[in-house]
């Protein structure tokens, strides 16, 4: 099968949480003989990277014209679909979902539109209209939760819509020859690391996990806590951290090369992410694989992640007690810190990536007739 899959942006330089899955999503299907194509915007400097994939990756000027930008971009693709004629269009994200219609209407080509989080509940009447559009016209609507599917259907009416979530690469989970130690960060034995993992905006409630980590210490807890990632809101955080005057017991790494990430987790206890809104969080899953307990907020599928109480807590957002006395429960009770380590070392398998892609295929096949299911 021939896919072309449009996409925003794409690595090197782009590695957010879309970006990393869709390279997961071209690299699984291109090593089943699918013949993938990656559309994504331009970013200079990427053409020897580009070149050593399995697959083709096509990279066209994006203009920042608001809404002509738009349609430049969907004319230039839909030249290079009529040259490439794909099976199928894949489009990562609503906002993707424009220029794969564009092709469907000329070029009477298929598509598949994954929503990645909040891009599926557009804001504004005229990118409602748009969207139910875009999602209408597609011959399926994935969400990345049962929560946003059901969403989906409310809003724009959706028939064909399934859920995936984002996946995993568990093979690449291997603790040897690891080069982070807790002497690395000089960290003693036996003092838990609480850590978080994430781009540093006010989105991710960082500031609410600084000041419960401040109620942790002020119980008297002997602990560290680990912040990797970097972003606008760097300073404000570091500041608040010298206010609060627990500037000995919080680390800040900076933004760390994404496969070095596993070397913290492994040396982690606990792993806290406070976001106030997030869409399907691969974070979460990479802690899961490394047996750590999860501590998170109620955001939109977070409960189809973590399991209250048994893999994990969850916690209302900005509430700095709440993640508190979530964090001090698994800090003090081996026998849950265990049992929670234990289900999700075990839970995260149904995750990998292998797994996750036969999904796609099975709605790619019917989406082309291939497997006789209406």
């Amino acid at each position: 099968m021939k896919i072309m899959i449009l996409v925003k942006r794409f690595p090197p330089k782009r590695i957010g949480g879309t970006e990393l899955a869709t390279l997961s999503i071209a690299n699984h299907l291109s090593g089943k003989d699918h013949q993938v194509h990656v559309v994504t915007t331009y970013d200079e400097g990427t053409r020897e990277a580009d070149s050593k994939h399995k697959f083709s990756v096509h990279r066209i000027h994006f203009p920042g014209i608001r809404f002509l930008g738009v349609f430049i971009f969907s004319l230039n693709v839909l030249r290079l679909a009529y040259d490439l004629k794909p099976d199928l269009i894949h489009a990562q994200g609503v906002g993707m979902g424009f220029t794969a219609l564009v092709i469907k209407k000329l070029l009477k080509i298929k598509y598949v539109i994954w929503g990645r989080g909040t891009d599926v509940f557009a804001e504004g009447k005229l990118k409602r209209i748009i969207s139910k559009m875009e999602l209408r016209g597609a011959c399926a609507v994935i969400s990345l939760t049962n929560k946003m599917q059901k969403k989906i259907k409310e809003t724009y009416a959706v028939r064909n819509s399934y859920t995936i979530p984002n996946g995993i690469e568990l093979d690449k989970f291997d603790f040897k020859n690891r080069k982070i130690s807790r002497e690395h960060l000089d960290i003693p034995e036996g003092i838990p690391l609480i850590t978080f993992v994430g781009n540093l905006r006010r989105v991710k409630g960082v500031e609410y996990l600084i000041k419960a980590f401040q109620i942790l210490l002020n119980s008297g807890r002997d602990c560290k806590l680990l912040i990797i990632g970097d972003g606008p809101e760097r300073k404000d955080l570091i500041s608040l951290v010298d206010t609060l005057g627990i500037q000995k017991n919080v680390i800040f790494t900076g933004s760390i090369p994404r496969e070095n990430i596993m070397d913290y987790l492994r040396i982690s206890d606990i792993f806290v992410l406070p976001s106030l809104s997030e869409g399907f969080p691969n974070v979460i899953l990479e802690a899961m694989a490394a047996g750590l307990p999860i501590v998170t907020t109620n955001f939109e599928g977070s409960s189809e992640i973590v399991e209250d109480g048994v893999n994990g807590f969850i916690v209302q957002t900005k509430n700095p007690k709440a993640l508190a006395d979530s964090i001090a429960e698994i800090l003090d009770d081996f026998n849950v810190k265990q049992s929670m380590s234990a289900r999700n070392r075990e839970a995260v398998a149904k995750y990998d990536w292998g797994n996750i892609i036969i999904h796609l295929e099975k709605i790619y096949d019917q989406c082309l007739g291939l497997n006789n299911s209406d």
